[in-house]
């Protein structure tokens, strides 16, 4: 018999979208399966796959299409796990999936197959559909990021909105010794885990070790303000997209400043692009503020380094700017 209360129970389950064989374990034929996307009642998006929906699938219908398309053992993962943990997440515009790695070729539309042999402590435990844990998937996609900064970008956005922790990731970075980028993971996971948790905390951290900057403390409080790092009374401020740009918010930066220099403090402000773009410019300015306030260190230099007046004056050139990702 067709249908029946089981048979509901596994759409809502699978947004929707069932194989061929669980169709006729429920009593539909090919027949019938045939007549129903003949009439535009149903559809089937990848072979042996029907939706028992009209209209374009959703990206969770896409997912259930994929699984039910690539068959035993296949899991979500990359950008579509990371989408599932966390829908504020960007959507994908392919469904990622990983097949084991002797499983035949598996190729369709929309579906972009990697090969891995999953452990048991990869995968997310009775989550449906099935995925692998936000970890892995965080590594993921930071190992198919083209550019640092992108790199850095996923792994300290995930920390920040609290999918996972910097403890959590090293764990899982452990397992996977040949990834992209990975030694740059690394050194950022044990910044993150000392609470730099922003891309640009991290890149700016990542300027302070590189260069032989002192390191300070971050988000201090100063009265009402709580400041990015105080480097005992230099504060760094450092301006992203968000919060920075509106004019009100951009005189309570100022404010805040002034507020700074009355109490006797002295302030740097770098926006974000400066960081990414910049980073030894940064590392020179900083540099000599601290040397003002009797820091007696020297900055490490790459060889060739023309110091920061030529440095400066490079930069007085035009510059195309770009909002910070």
């Amino acid at each position: 018999m067709r249908g029946g209360e089981q048979w509901d129970q596994l759409l809502a389950a699978q947004a929707g979208v069932v194989t061929l064989a669980q169709a006729a374990k429920h009593g539909w034929t090919r027949h019938a399966v045939a007549n129903q996307i003949a009439s535009g009642r149903w559809s089937s998006p990848h072979r042996g796959v029907v939706a028992t929906v009209t209209g374009r699938l959703t990206y969770e219908q896409r997912l259930w299409a994929g699984l039910c398309y690539a068959g035993r053992d296949a899991t979500v993962s990359h950008a579509s796990a990371l989408w599932l943990q966390d829908r504020g997440w960007a959507r994908p515009s392919v469904v990622h999936l990983t097949v084991p790695r002797m499983r035949d070729a598996v190729r369709a539309p929309g579906l972009r197959v990697h090969r891995s042999d999953l452990s048991a402590g990869e995968l997310h435990d009775l989550a449906e559909p099935r995925r692998v844990r936000v970890e892995r998937a965080v590594l993921e996609c930071a190992g198919a990021c083209r550019s640092i900064t992108d790199a850095i970008a996923v792994v300290a956005t995930a920390i920040q909105r609290r999918l996972t922790t910097a403890d959590r990731l090293r764990v899982a970075l452990d397992l996977r010794p040949c990834l992209r980028h990975r030694a740059l993971l690394i050194e950022v996971l044990d910044m993150c885990g000392n609470g730099a948790h922003s891309l640009l905390e991290v890149s700016h951290e990542r300027i302070q070790r590189t260069n032989g900057l002192p390191l300070g403390r971050r988000q201090v409080r100063h009265g009402v303000a709580v400041v990015d790092v105080d480097l005992d009374g230099l504060i760094v401020e450092l301006d992203g997209r968000a919060g920075h740009l509106e004019v009100e918010n951009w005189w309570g930066d100022m404010l805040r400043d002034d507020l700074h220099t009355v109490e006797g403090r002295a302030v740097l402000r770098f926006p974000g692009f400066l960081l990414l773009t910049h980073p030894h410019l940064v590392a020179h300015v900083e540099g000599a503020a601290l040397a003002r306030r009797g820091w007696t260190g020297r900055i490490r230099c790459p060889q060739g380094c023309p110091g920061l007046d030529e440095l400066l004056r490079r930069f007085r050139g035009p510059v195309h700017l770009k909002p910070d990702e």
